[in-house]
């Protein structure tokens, strides 16, 4: 055996420093911004271009109206816990109090990706400006704690939302 492949033999099952595995996910935390910001400015985008429809029922773009996406309410067994959402954005961009009609969790999910925008920017501004100037990587996760109970308050915005939906008339 070449002296090149033991050397990739012992690193392959070493474990790697705290800098490299801080730089590893910093890489993984940089793609991660970029995928979350894009796909809240395609959110933001795609409510400012739809309209919801005059009785609330559905939305439309350039005047067309859309078909329903959701398989539970075409099959015809209701609503489920998402129904409303896309209407309630459609609204809550236009500070529209129906909104909350439509979804009672419209309004705070909207307002957790609007606040995505700034925040996802700076973090990637922040990853450019440590990379060309050579600065460490900081702690992953010394934001954990705060991430999960957002997290946990997206998950169960939802299907709260929809409860809270139901037991209105």
């Amino acid at each position: 055996m070449s002296e090149e492949a033991k050397q990739a033999e012992e690193a392959a099952g070493e474990e790697p420093s705290e800098e490299e595995f801080r730089a590893q996910r910093a890489l993984v935390d940089h793609q991660t911004d970029w995928s979350v910001l894009v796909l809240c400015v395609g959110i933001v985008l795609g409510a400012l271009l739809l309209r919801a429809t005059p009785a609330r029922e559905g939305v439309t773009l350039a005047g067309i109206r859309l078909p329903d996406v959701c398989t539970v309410k075409r099959v015809g067994l209701g609503e489920c816990p998402g129904c409303g959402l896309t209407r309630s954005f459609v609204l809550g961009v236009r500070m529209r109090p129906e909104a909350f009609r439509l979804h009672p969790a419209g309004p705070f999910l909207l307002l957790v990706v609007l606040a995505q925008l700034p925040y996802r920017a700076a973090r990637l501004w922040a990853y450019r400006r440590r990379r060309r100037s050579g600065r460490p990587e900081p702690d992953p996760d010394r934001f954990e704690p705060a991430w999960r109970i957002v997290r946990w308050s997206v998950i169960l915005a939802v299907p709260l939302g929809w409860l809270v939906k139901l037991a209105l008339p």
